[in-house]
């Protein structure tokens, strides 16, 4: 994720436990990181770091940002 315009703030959380009966997981997840990234910073996440939720901190302001995704061979 590159950041184009104003911030964007990055709540990173670990994967959660898979279940082995097939239910959902149902307890509330733990932040692990959380990064306010800037104009033209870049940020990367993948399954093997855990899950992430991003937001603009300003609201007020519209940030804008890109994201590309890998794929792994």
């Amino acid at each position: 994720m590159k950041i184009l315009k104003n911030s964007l703030k990055e709540t990173v959380y670990p994967m959660p436990p898979s279940q082995s009966d097939g239910t959902s997981h149902t307890e509330p997840l733990s932040v692990k990181k959380e990064t306010v990234y800037h104009e033209n910073e870049v940020a990367y996440i993948s399954d093997k770091i855990g899950l992430h939720h991003v937001a603009n901190p300003n609201l007020d302001d519209v940030a804008v940002s890109m994201h590309c995704k890998c794929l792994e061979m």
